[in-house]
C-alpha cells in the first residue's frame, strides 16, 4: 500500500511497484482508457500520455503496459519530494515540432535541441527518438 497525497493506492494483480524509485507499470484491462487510468492514480491525462510518449488521445491495447510515476520520498526534501525528474523517450509523430514537443512536456526548446544534439532549423522526421527530461511533479493539465 502507497500513500500518495489523499489517496491510498493498493497495487493489484495488474501493476508492479519499483518502490526504490517511484515507478509503477500498469497493465491496461479490456475498456481502460487513459481518462479512466489517469483518474484512478490521481495524475492528468497528458501526464500520464506524457509518462508514456503517448498523444493524450491515443487508443490503447489491452495487456499494454503503462509507467506511472509515484512521488518519491527524500530526507533532504520533507515527506515528498519537490520536484521528480525522469528521463523519457519521445517518438516523433508526424506533424510534430520543437515548439509543440516542448510544450507537451513543459520544457524549452534550447533544452530539447541541446539534450538531443539538434540543429533546431532543421525539420522533425516520424519516427524519430528524442531524449527528454520532465520534472514528472510539474506535468499538470489534461
Amino acid at each position: 500500500m502507497i500513500r500518495i497525497g489523499q489517496h491510498i493506492l493498493v497495487p493489484s494483480a495488474t501493476q508492479a511497484v519499483d518502490s526504490g524509485s517511484g515507478r509503477m507499470e500498469y497493465t491496461v484491462r479490456r475498456g481502460d482508457s487513459l481518462w479512466r487510468i489517469s483518474q484512478e492514480h490521481g495524475v492528468a491525462v497528458r501526464t500520464l500520455a506524457g509518462w508514456n510518449a503517448m498523444a493524450p488521445g491515443d487508443t490503447l491495447r489491452e495487456g499494454q503496459r503503462l509507467v506511472i510515476w509515484l512521488p518519491t520520498r527524500t530526507a533532504a526534501a520533507g515527506p515528498m519530494a519537490e520536484h521528480t525528474m525522469r528521463s523519457i523517450t519521445y517518438t516523433v509523430r508526424r506533424g510534430d515540432s520543437l515548439a509543440r514537443i516542448s510544450q507537451r512536456f513543459r520544457v524549452s526548446v534550447n533544452d530539447l535541441t541541446r539534450w538531443n544534439q539538434l540543429d533546431p532549423q532543421r525539420f522533425l522526421q516520424p519516427g524519430q527518438r528524442l531524449r527528454v527530461y520532465v520534472d514528472v511533479t510539474a506535468q499538470t493539465g489534461g
